[in-house]
């Protein structure tokens, strides 16, 4: 049998025909299939030559195919002639894939589809430069006068010391009497003899005692009575009784 495409995939081709094949299982089959549609096609081709020469000698001659596999008939009533059609013949292999097509239009574009989600917080940049300095503002206004703080009791430092006054003039010469208790007592000076307290009075330290002021405020404190008649000392009294002493005590 000559060369076709029934061998297609066993090396066959009509270039090659030396070439031992490799019959495939159903290659016979497809070969049976082959000749029973050859066979029936002469067949066919015979009854259609009969025909036609029958048509041709019969005038008014009517002819139609008939159901395959059957017998031609001829009707001489109505002048038909029934032809079998052959059988169908075997589908020939699958043709090669035709070109590609060219491609279709764009599409419209489909709806925008939902907002993702927010993604997450980047990490914080560096800190940047420090801005110029900003003009100082306006003087603000002075606050209330705080309250006055309480009188300190300790004394402040001592004063300088006063430069020493030009010397005085010199006294008249004394006389040469001799100094008793006797002149003294009647030159107006106390005498040890005429002090109660005497201990007391050499004793004298001037923060036991009332200042000027402080008298000033005891008599401003007590103005009423009769202070002389009640025994109190002024403070005029209470200074001369102790410039007296001071003299007395040299």
């Amino acid at each position: 049998m000559a060369s076709s495409s029934f061998y297609s995939g066993t090396g066959v081709t009509p270039d090659n025909t030396d070439v031992d094949p490799v019959v495939p299982s159903n290659i016979t089959a497809i070969e049976d299939s082959t000749n029973a549609a050859q066979a029936a096609a002469t067949a066919a081709a015979a009854s259609a030559a009969l025909a036609e020469a029958s048509k041709n000698s019969i005038t008014g001659l009517t002819v139609a195919t008939g159901a395959a596999g059957s017998s031609a008939s001829f009707n001489s009533a109505l002048s038909l002639l029934t032809v079998p059609r052959g059988d169908t013949g075997v589908t020939g292999p699958q043709g090669a894939t035709g070109p590609q097509g060219a491609t279709g239009s764009q599409g419209a574009t489909g709806d925008t589809g939902p907002q993702g989600a927010t993604g997450p917080q980047g990490a914080t940049g560096p800190q940047g430069a420090t801005g110029p300095q900003g003009a100082t503002g306006p003087q603000g206004a002075t606050g209330p006068q705080g309250a006055t703080g309480a009188d300190s009791t300790v004394a402040g430092p001592q004063g300088p010391t006063g430069a020493t006054g030009a010397t005085g003039p010199q006294g008249p010469a004394g006389s040469d009497a001799t100094v008793t208790t006797a002149n003294v007592t009647a030159a107006g000076a106390l005498m040890d003899s005429e002090v109660t307290n005497l201990a007391q009075v050499k004793a004298f330290d001037s923060s036991d005692y009332a200042t000027a002021a402080q008298g000033a405020n005891a008599d401003t404190a007590y103005g009423w009575g009769d202070h002389a008649a009640a025994g109190y000392t002024t403070a005029a009294a209470a200074e001369s009784n102790a410039l007296a002493l001071a003299i007395a005590l040299g």
